[in-house]
């Protein structure tokens, strides 16, 4: 069976030391374990890094349509507007398994064209991929250009034309073309609904409670495109503690502060009296 990772987020253990809520989860683990798919290799905990780990987090359930179609849009559209949000490194996108187009070679008509499946295949990925052509510059964005070679649909990739020892052909003259559900490689639930998720990383130079603020405000203006057909809710941010501990650390710079000037006050003021104590004994 295919490896597949799991993604869970939840705030069931946030109030507990990182060693007991480990404890717990790989009991949860061992207990769900045994149901799982023969072969599948028994699951890890890793304690979680949050200087290493995503910014935010966020969940996208579909309102309407299917979960495959949000994670087009999400890959296609949500995921390219995330990444132009200033201070973004980078975005992962899991969750779902996403079509693919699968092409079944008919071995006797490959054979006609002095072709075999090798050949098919060596053609078709020569044919069949996007090309890097540079990047333009808007603004404070540089933007990759690519010159697309793949297709979406079964019926464009059947056009396209191979070239073989007996002549080009199109390849849907030798192989039945069709779209059929890839592989599922990870699972995201959310509120015991399997979902997509879109892990956003900020870059190392970037003030994170900054980047975040505009992180939310990209996912309004998400929310106003595709509102109608995807609901998105923010899992995790990141930023919140980071802010909290920048705030802590400013309330205990200005006690330290205030209970500095404070000493030098009282020392000042056992200083004046005690050079009045003296002059009244002269």
């Amino acid at each position: 069976p295919p490896r597949s990772t799991l993604f869970p987020y939840t705030t069931l253990f946030r109030s507990e030391k990182s060693a007991k809520a480990a404890s717990r989860i790989r009991e949860l683990v061992d207990t769900v374990y045994p149901s799982l798919p023969e072969g599948a290799a028994r699951p890890q905990v890793f304690p979680d890094d949050s200087q290493s780990g995503p910014l935010v987090v966020l969940a996208l359930e579909p309102k309407s349509g299917s979960l495959d179609l949000t994670r087009r849009i999400a890959e296609y559209d949500v995921k390219s507007r995330l990444r132009q949000t200033d201070g973004v490194g980078s975005v992962t996108l899991s969750g779902a398994a996403p079509n693919e187009i699968a092409v079944l070679v008919d071995i006797t008509k490959a054979a006609a064209r002095q072709m075999d499946t090798a050949g098919v295949a060596k053609s078709l990925s020569q044919e069949y991929a996007d090309i890097p052509a540079g990047s333009v510059r808007e603004g404070r964005f540089e933007l990759p250009v690519i010159a697309k070679g793949r297709v979406t649909s079964p019926e464009a990739l059947g056009k396209f034309i191979l070239a073989g020892p007996a002549g080009p052909f199109r390849l849907d003259d030798i192989a039945r073309i069709y779209e059929r559900p890839s592989r599922q490689q990870s699972l995201f639930l959310y509120n015991g609904k399997e979902q997509i998720c879109m892990e956003i990383f900020a870059r190392a130079d970037a003030d994170p409670v900054s980047t975040a603020a505009r992180i939310r405000e990209t996912v309004k203006s998400l929310e106003r495109d595709f509102g109608k057909d995807i609901s998105f809710t923010v899992v995790r941010d990141d930023s919140s503690s980071i802010a909290s501990s920048v705030q802590g650390l400013a309330v205990a710079a200005l006690l330290g502060a205030a209970a500095a000037i404070g000493i030098l006050f009282v020392s000042l003021r056992n200083f004046q009296i005690g050079r009045a104590s003296c002059r009244e004994r002269v």
